[in-house]
């Protein structure tokens, strides 16, 4: 469906989401992102997730590149694609590691 297409109520609608979409992702707050950066660089919380990386990803690229890697017809792609497989549970186990300080942290200041 075009744009032309559409109501103009359903319109004012799609580019209002689209406005205040865009406002919340400009507008980051910088002190709370360097907080969540200086918890996510912690030795222990970038040792975890390294060894979620390595265990997790390992397993994800034998699943989805085990035929290039045993018959050695990897290409340029597939090793960009595996560098990606290891990022994203490096990227989940840091997450939850700062999600879960921050939430200690909380109910530590409450309790």
């Amino acid at each position: 469906m075009k744009t032309a297409d559409l109501e103009p109520a359903t319109l004012f609608v799609i580019k209002t989401i689209e406005l205040v979409a865009l406002d919340k992702l400009v507008s980051i707050d910088q002190q709370a992102l360097n907080k969540w950066i200086a918890c996510a660089t912690q030795r222990h919380i970038v040792i975890f997730a390294l060894k979620m990386a390595a265990v997790v990803g390992t397993i994800l690229m034998f699943i989805n590149h085990g035929e290039e890697i045993i018959f050695g017809t990897l290409q340029i792609l597939d090793v960009i694609q595996i560098g990606l497989t290891y990022m994203v549970p490096y990227s989940v186990a840091t997450y939850s590691s700062v999600n879960s300080e921050r939430t200690m942290a909380e109910l530590r200041s409450h309790g």
